[in-house]
């Protein structure tokens, strides 16, 4: 398909320049102004009794898209925006993988993704507070709400708790919680902010 096409799957879907079907490979391939729009299904599962939660989706932005259904892998190329809630995540390349199917469910919403090549991940955390992370490689999982950060010089920026760089960075959302790896010869750092 070719011109400007969009595609649905329920309520995901994707639209770009072109878009390749495979249908024997289980495969799908898109290029040119990517959009892949995923709706998170699981979003309403910390709902309070009688509120009703807002869906969580998941935007991803790039010029190319690869996706094995087999493997329930996305594959983005030449440089890609992820936008979640309140994160962005930006890098040269990503790999999402979906929820695996099951017999009672064809969920199609991310469960973790790898982000490669010059990774930003900004979160807003609150209106006067920002987070920041860069790295060469992260890796975000969706149900811990959980971000880890490795390769070249992982650091994170708090704007309200300050900067700390290792070798590796684990960051829980949920609960704010800073895991840091340093290297065998050489301490993790963190330079506090003063409140």
């Amino acid at each position: 398909y070719q011109g400007h096409v969009v595609m649905w799957q329920g309520a995901n879907r994707i639209s770009a320049n072109a878009i390749y079907i495979d249908r024997d490979a289980q495969s799908l391939h898109a290029a040119g102004n990517v959009v892949s729009e995923l709706v998170d299904n699981n979003s309403n599962a910390g709902a309070q009794p009688g509120s009703a939660a807002q869906p969580v989706f998941t935007i991803v932005y790039a010029p190319e898209l690869s996706y094995r259904d087999d493997l329930r892998t996305a594959d983005y190329t030449g440089g890609v925006k992820l936008v979640r809630d309140k994160m962005t995540v930006t890098s040269k390349t990503l790999k999402a993988f979906l929820t695996p199917k099951t017999a009672n469910s064809n969920d199609s919403s991310l469960d973790h993704a790898f982000a490669d090549g010059e990774v930003v991940i900004h979160q807003i955390v609150s209106p006067i507070r920002t987070r920041t992370g860069t790295a060469q490689h992260a890796e975000y999982y969706t149900k811990l709400n959980k971000v880890v950060l490795n390769g070249g010089n992982p650091q994170m920026q708090d704007s309200y708790k300050g900067l700390t760089k290792g070798q590796q960075l684990t960051y829980f959302s949920d609960d704010d919680r800073l895991i840091v790896d340093g290297e065998k010869n050489q301490l993790a750092f963190t330079r506090m902010r003063k409140k």
